[in-house]
């Protein structure tokens, strides 16, 4: 009998443990998804050309896209501080996203 007990309590153990690295695992993927969201989301509106740069580009008959995100837009053309912000974005993006899921990985 004392051995049926003491499996009871190693397996209610590893199910306590295992929902606590599932629960932590979902905190992560939520977390992530969100930066995710809001990274995208900053990336739009900082390669996006403001009105002025469109009326610029008709007075020269070149264009501008609108609608899709031009990287190269922020990179090249984009005013220093928006060019500055995205390149910011761009380069703390990458490493936060690998290392949440170097994060997530170390949990499972």
């Amino acid at each position: 009998m004392a051995q049926r007990s003491s499996d009871t309590r190693l397996f209610t153990r590893a199910s306590a443990r295992w929902l606590r690295t599932r629960q932590q695992a979902s905190i992560i993927n939520i977390l992530s998804t969100i930066m995710l969201g809001a990274s995208n989301y900053c990336m739009q509106l900082l390669a996006a050309p403001s009105r002025t740069e469109v009326d610029e580009a008709h007075e020269k008959r070149t264009w501008r896209t609108i609608g899709i995100p031009d990287i190269a837009h922020l990179v090249f053309h984009a005013p220093a501080k928006r060019r500055l912000l995205g390149v910011a974005l761009l380069v703390t993006s990458f490493p936060i996203h690998l290392l949440y899921n170097l994060g997530l990985s170390g949990i499972l």
